[in-house]
């Protein structure tokens, strides 16, 4: 990340990461490389979880995104307006 790290989660052998420079990561545990960054908020990602199924969910100020795993591919809009 180019901006600090504000939350973090944890699936399986992956640390999923949200920054203020409004991008998310999925790392490798073990390796600590990076396997993925997802574009899409246009604010600081304040949070970020895991569901069964493969699907992240990230949130900023005012949208929440959907994400596919483990591809990093998908980024639905859920709610665009207001706190996630």
């Amino acid at each position: 990340h180019s901006g600090g790290v504000v939350c973090a989660a944890v699936s399986g052998g992956r640390i999923i990461t949200g920054s203020y420079d409004r991008t998310v990561k999925v790392w490798d545990a073990e390796s600590r490389v990076c396997l993925f960054e997802m574009i899409g908020h246009a604010e600081p990602v304040w949070s970020v979880g895991v569901c069964g199924g493969g699907q992240l969910f990230t949130g900023c100020a005012k949208k929440m995104l959907r994400w596919g795993l483990p591809d990093g591919a998908g980024g639905d809009e859920e709610g665009a307006e207001g706190p996630a």
